[in-house]
């Protein structure tokens, strides 16, 4: 209960002021560990429709060894809106076997006086990559939602390709990149995340390893 707290004050901190800044994947087919939680912040450069920034900041957690959750709460270019999903890996990441499976998302907005909510799946690929420098984790995604406000229903796709990495230097973080391309009725864009990960036994640790 302490580390669901701390991840609700974080996200509401982060999210006190995006037109669809809520469509990202941010992250890999990988589950981390049960017990060790997960908290992120993102931010979004849209380079199509006009522009703009978002910023999001996030919660992750283990369900079992093949799913976890996350809850969300942005904002940005659109005023408001938070979320939470649901990551399920049936397939995983095994010798020459990339990591398969779903990202399921539900997601409440505000912009102006106009709600909006968003049903999306995202269909997800992975591979884990050790190299003399880091751990990279390509991914990609294609995903696809159901866009609704007071005077409109839309479904729209996008193109998702991005990367985790870890270094050994800093266990306890995580970086990645994504880019995507508008496919239907969406919009493009490039974001970077920052993660640090921390056990319930442990709590915060900033320690960099010898």
């Amino acid at each position: 209960m302490k580390c669901f707290s701390f991840a609700l004050s974080l996200l509401v901190m982060l999210g006190t002021s995006v037109s669809q800044a809520y469509f990202t994947t941010a992250e890999s087919g990988e589950i981390q560990p049960k017990g060790i939680h997960k908290v992120g912040f993102l931010p979004q450069l849209k380079i199509s429709n006009g522009g703009g920034m978002n910023f999001t900041g996030f919660f992750d957690t283990a369900l079992n060894d093949e799913s976890s959750v996350r809850v969300h709460l942005g904002t940005g270019d659109t005023d408001f809106y938070t979320g939470l999903s649901y990551k399920w890996i049936p397939i995983p990441d095994f010798e020459k076997q990339p990591a398969l499976g779903f990202k399921f998302e539900g997601i409440y907005g505000r912009e102006g006086s106009e709600n909006l909510t968003a049903l999306r799946v995202h269909p997800l690929i992975s591979k884990v990559m050790n190299t003399d420098v880091g751990t990279f984790v390509p991914y990609g995604s294609l995903p696809l939602s159901l866009v609704n406000t007071k005077s409109s229903s839309d479904t729209t796709v996008q193109i998702v390709v991005g990367t985790e990495y870890k270094t050994e230097d800093y266990p306890n973080f995580g970086f990645g990149g994504e880019f995507c391309l508008n496919g239907s009725k969406a919009f493009s864009y490039i974001a970077g995340f920052v993660t640090y990960q921390f056990e319930d036994s442990k709590g915060f640790q900033f320690k960099r390893r010898k």
